[in-house]
């Protein structure tokens, strides 16, 4: 494990006394970030909030995983970071106040060494630069192995942010919002409620004040008064004109009045305006802008669903293995392979299909789930390797079949007028054939995800049936 320590001008004069012990750490003034081939650990030492703000969103908009997806550990002098910086953090250690076991055992090591076990499943070949912020965000998700959270942030101008997504955007990425909302369209990731908010309709801003206003001038200097109703003579009037000094009299049968719900209640509240004098039981009700200062009625605001998100099956596979691959580049070569929006749609009109003339189809996913075995092995001969394969889809799929590649080595196959007995003929030959192709050229165990459901005749949408089959893939070892 390579440790770098990135302190700030003043901070980088200071000693420190880091409560672990680890070897190689390396003291940098400015991150040099083209020679890392590596997984490191970046310790930030600090006071200054724009200082770790900064050195994280530089090492998060770095396209290299092997970067981006490294772990952050923030140390803490006699100052609190503020919430939405430390969730930028993946460890956060006040050195005044740490636990120096506590520490050892669990909080440092353990959660580097975790997120460093998740990084060793994605496959990534040399050389790889991850410039989708689609594939980042995911990636980043799955090797934290937890839920994307919101943080209440009064800094940011949505009143709540994801502080460790957003150090991965960039200048030209669209809001965090509008990437998390495409992530879930595309069934990637998993939302669940967190809170209602509402936004101004014109800069988005969460800052507003509703403010109650007289429904005859607009004015919001209001006095709101009570409504008293006296039981013996009906009548019906403000607290005002009951007030006799310190005790309430009735104004129009001058009984004293008693007790609250012995002779008298305060049924509602009414409204005086102080500028124009008008009285009503109601106020209408806008929305100022803290932000712009724009006036809405609070129907114009926009009202959006803040939601905690975990990955999907879906979304797990695309931070794995990526969105294209060697195998995606060579398998186009021989067969079509259409883009996975548009499988969607075409699955869609296959299932309306079986549904209306009670026909048989199938789909069936195919997985080389160690594809990065072939890479490590091959090196540059895993291109021929791949062609080969690419070949034998080609010879074992019809013409009237649609292919479409989820993934890195993920390939789902539509097989129209197919019931379940040839799809499953179909990923024979697949498995068969493929096999005899790995085994005689290298000596690798190949682990293979396979996996086929025959559409039902009742309405189901496409991405629901992709992600249960997906869910029920069986491995089989060769």
């Amino acid at each position: 494990m390579r440790i770098f320590l990135i302190q700030d001008g003043e901070a980088y004069e200071r000693e420190i006394e880091l409560p672990f012990k680890v070897e190689n750490i390396e003291k940098v003034r400015d991150l040099d970030f083209g020679s890392i081939n590596f997984f490191p650990v970046f310790l930030i030492y600090t006071d200054k909030n724009d200082f770790f703000e900064n050195t994280c969103k530089r090492i998060r908009n770095n396209p290299n995983p092997h970067i981006y997806l490294s772990p952050i550990v923030l140390l803490e002098t006699e100052k609190h970071f503020p919430k939405r910086l430390e969730a930028m953090a993946d460890v956060v250690v006040n050195l005044n106040e740490y636990n120096k076991e506590d520490i050892n055992n669990r909080t440092f090591f353990y959660k580097i060494d975790k997120i460093h076990r998740s990084f060793k499943n994605l496959n990534i070949p040399p050389g790889t630069k991850d410039n989708s912020i689609i594939l980042k965000v995911v990636r980043y998700i799955y090797t934290r192995d937890k839920k994307a959270k919101p943080v209440r942030d009064s800094s940011s101008i949505y009143g709540l942010s994801y502080p460790h997504l957003e150090t991965l955007l960039t200048k030209e990425d669209a809001s965090i919002f509008n990437v998390l909302d495409l992530l879930e369209d595309r069934k990637f990731l998993l939302g669940e409620f967190f809170e209602k908010v509402h936004f101004c309709n014109k800069c988005f801003s969460a800052f507003l004040n509703f403010m109650e206003t007289c429904v005859n001038c607009g004015s919001g200097n209001l006095s709101v008064e009570n409504l008293i109703h006296h039981f013996p003579c009906a009548y019906v009037g403000p607290e005002e004109d009951f007030m006799e000094g310190n005790i309430l009299r009735c104004p129009k049968c001058r009984k004293e009045l008693k007790g609250l719900g012995v002779d008298f209640d305060r049924p509602t509240i009414i409204y005086k305006c102080n500028d124009c004098g008008f009285v009503s039981q109601d106020a209408h009700v806008k929305a100022i802008c803290f932000h712009c200062e724009k006036e809405s009625e609070p129907e114009d605001l926009i009202l959006r669903t803040i939601k905690n998100y975990e990955l999907t099956a879906l979304g797990e596979n695309i931070a794995i293995y990526g969105m294209e691959s060697l195998f995606f580049t060579a398998l186009k070569e021989r067969v079509n392979i259409i883009q996975y929006e548009t499988f969607l749609t075409v699955l869609k009109l296959e299932i309306e299909r079986c549904k209306r003339y009670r026909i048989k189809s199938s789909l069936i996913a195919f997985q080389i789930k160690n594809i990065n075995d072939l890479y490590e092995k091959l090196g540059k001969r895993a291109t021929e390797l791949l062609k080969e394969i690419s070949i034998i889809i080609q010879t074992i799929t019809r013409k009237s079949d649609v292919i479409s590649m989820l993934n890195e080595s993920l390939i789902l196959i539509l097989l129209p007028h197919t019931p379940k007995e040839g799809a499953t003929m179909v990923l024979t030959r697949l498995k068969d054939n493929i096999n005899q192709l790995i085994s005689s050229n290298i000596d690798i165990s190949l682990e293979i995800i396979t996996g086929f459901k025959e559409i039902p005749d009742v309405e189901t949408e496409p991405d629901v049936f992709i992600e249960n089959l997906l869910e029920k893939m069986e491995v089989k070892e060769n």
